[in-house]
């Protein structure tokens, strides 16, 4: 069955014990920014980052902006996956925001990749302002898994010889409130619709919910934005994350920190513009307080507005 197969790719690739149905599509995050403050970025989600944590705040994008990212999960782990010494685990992202006068819409794709389980996500997303200060968001999203074939997989008559995969469809309703230019709330529903991904019985991708607050304290030579968010995933129960951003010269270099009930992280941002253009880099370093014998993950960002 297929959660041998997740045992084995997923749940020690996340090294977490948990029923099958919950382990599809664990919440790892988008984003080498909002992973460096914790997880807290519900409340915030002012860049191409926010198809994933909340669409409703795409409607602050006025630029078109292209974002990508890479992510080395558990660097140094010896999963001894079968018969090889380790497994390269990375999660990656890639996604276009184009605003228009009736919001602003995005296409993305992420993608989880072991060397027996993959997972990805095509995301179609909204983000529009209702009234003043009000802003709403939809994601419409197919999800899918898939097993490859191999000397092992074959082995267990529930999955065929060549490997095989499952998908389902689902959405993400958001909202964020802007009070002031500093005070912001934000909310995220996701995986609403059920989508059965499960192999021979009905799983459900799990519903994920997040809220957040966000505060910005602004003086003339820096910035400084603190983050708070509460989630709950179906099945897994709740975390809390902390995080804070600082923005220095000009908003041309940045450094974050945060924290969560599993991890701590830390981060940093380069911004250049040039002309019409800006490209902005930003590096987070993930490091789980429960897991032994990681150095802990990498994630490296790139976006590009124009």
């Amino acid at each position: 069955m297929l959660h041998k197969i997740q045992i084995i790719a997923v749940l020690i690739a996340l090294l977490m014990v948990v029923a099958p149905a919950q382990a599809y599509f664990k919440d790892l995050g988008v984003g080498a920014r909002p992973l460096g403050m914790g997880g807290a970025y519900v409340a915030t989600a002012d860049d191409g980052n926010a198809v994933l944590w909340n669409a409703s705040g795409l409607a602050q994008l006025d630029r078109h902006e292209i974002t990508t990212m890479f992510a080395a999960l558990y660097a140094g782990l010896e999963a001894k996956l079968y018969n090889e010494k380790t497994d390269l685990l990375g999660y990656h992202f890639v996604g276009y925001v184009y605003p228009s006068l009736w919001g602003s819409f995005a296409l993305s794709w992420n993608t989880f990749q072991s060397q027996v389980y993959d997972e990805s996500t095509l995301c179609l997303s909204y983000g529009g302002k209702l009234k003043e200060s009000i802003y709403a968001g939809l994601n419409l999203k197919r999800q899918g898994w898939s097993v490859g074939g191999n000397e092992f997989t074959r082995l267990d008559r529930d999955i065929p010889d060549q490997g095989t995969s499952r998908s389902g469809f689902t959405a993400d309703l958001s909202a964020l409130y802007k009070a002031t230019d500093r005070f912001s709330l934000g909310v995220s529903a996701e995986n609403l619709l059920p989508a059965d991904v499960g192999l021979n019985t009905k799983e459900n991708i799990p519903i994920n919910l997040r809220g957040g607050i966000a505060y910005i304290l602004r003086n003339p030579r820096a910035e400084l934005l603190s983050a708070l968010d509460v989630t709950y995933r179906e099945g897994d129960g709740a975390n809390v994350h902390i995080g804070v951003e600082s923005w220095f010269f000009n908003r041309a270099v940045a450094a974050r920190a945060g924290w969560n009930l599993t991890s701590a992280a830390a981060g940093f941002s380069y911004c250049v513009t040039k002309g019409w253009a800006e490209m902005q880099l930003d590096y987070a370093f993930v490091y789980p307080t429960s897991i032994q014998e990681t150095y802990g993950s990498h994630r490296m960002s790139m976006s590009v507005r124009f």
